[in-house]
């Protein structure tokens, strides 16, 4: 395919014009068809439009569908760091709450030590 590649665009515009014309009568043999070779160059090159703009949409979709799964994977690692962050402040604020509390047990079990050894000095 490559070699017909390369030979195709070496060729002068004159012989360019005599392959579509030669690829022409074997189309319209074999089909029975009656193209020029103008008309068969231009529908082999609306086929290749057609076929590069479909591999364009399809790099376009696997583009935005790649962008989407990332996104998606982003947006839930946000929300698993904001329920991280939620959760650390809650026990901070728990922690904090916790302390005070424990420090006024610890004052009154110290006042309730005070009053047991009164009552045992008794």
């Amino acid at each position: 395919m490559k070699k017909a590649n390369a030979y195709y665009h070496s060729l002068e515009l004159r012989e360019k014009k005599f392959f579509w014309k030669e690829f022409a009568s074997k189309i319209n043999l074999k089909f029975g068809m009656r193209y020029s070779g103008s008309t068969v160059s231009k529908k082999f090159q609306g086929l290749l439009m057609d076929n590069y703009v479909k591999r364009k949409e399809e790099r376009i979709t696997r583009f935005v569908s790649d962008y989407i799964r990332i996104y998606e994977k982003n947006v839930a690692a946000r929300m698993a760091s904001n329920d991280v962050a939620e959760t650390l402040v809650l026990l901070s604020k728990l922690g904090e709450s916790a302390n005070v509390t424990l420090r006024g047990v610890d004052k009154e079990n110290k006042e309730n030590e005070k009053d047991y050894r009164m009552e045992q000095e008794m």
